[in-house]
């Protein structure tokens, strides 16, 4: 490895996205991963569109399809610009343009490499990060939403990053029902733990009121509840 290619290297080890993110698993979650993916809607309706094709870029390039990881890379960053006010792009796009930066290092082409290593400082200059070495909030949340879809160990992890991007958009409705998700995951349903699941039943609740149009978090509420021997009416 040349000069300049090591010192690159070190460059892109630092960044926060889904290459330093540790997401190493089979070749079969993987391909799991991308299935339930495609099955997200499309639209501007979908809260975590520029999430999702953030996500699936990196598993086309682990998978070797560079292209389509590269045409996903670039409707995330077209995702970002329709979902989010003008403030609150760059932040989002700080992981897209590290994981471009990462695909033109792995296809050998330093000056677009460079290029959007450049693109992510000057993001990180504009909007730095919160005092304590902590994430800035809309990588916390995108960090959290990938991390909630690999291994228990991950999910655990993901509701720490949910809870600090929480705490900071408390209002985000996405946040919340994703959080009380992946809660439910990691802690799954146990009788001989009547506190564990009180506080899962009780964040789901919450989140059934205040997004009652997720069914999804509705149904898995309901069948707790279920599990739990409480009987369900349906209005």
């Amino acid at each position: 490895m040349n000069p300049a290619m090591r010192a690159l290297r070190m460059k892109l080890e630092e960044l926060e996205c889904h290459y330093t993110w540790e997401l190493d698993c089979s070749r079969y979650k993987l391909l799991c991963i991308r299935d339930h993916l495609e099955d997200i809607g499309n639209d501007r309706s979908c809260p975590w569109l520029g999430q999702k094709y953030n996500l699936l870029a990196y598993i086309h390039h682990t998978l070797g399809s560079n292209d389509v990881a590269l045409q996903c890379l670039k409707k995330a960053e077209e995702a970002y610009h329709l979902n989010r006010p003008l403030d609150l792009v760059g932040p989002c796009l700080l992981i897209t343009y590290g994981n471009l930066s990462w695909v033109y290092y792995h296809l050998n082409n330093v000056e677009e490499s460079l290029g959007y290593m450049n693109k992510v400082e000057a993001l990180l200059h504009d909007y730095p990060s919160p005092p304590q070495g902590e994430l800035h909030p809309m990588l916390c949340a995108e960090k959290a939403w990938t991390l909630m879809k690999f291994d228990q160990e991950k999910k655990k992890k993901a509701i720490e990053y949910f809870q600090t991007a929480i705490s900071v958009e408390p209002e985000r409705k996405e946040l919340k029902s994703s959080h009380a998700l992946v809660l439910a995951s990691v802690h799954t349903f146990n009788a001989d733990n009547q506190q564990e699941e009180s506080r899962v039943l009780e964040t789901l609740r919450l989140v059934k009121e205040h997004d009652p149009d997720n069914l999804y978090v509705a149904s898995i509420y309901l069948i707790r509840l279920a599990l739990g021997g409480q009987e369900i009416f349906i209005k």
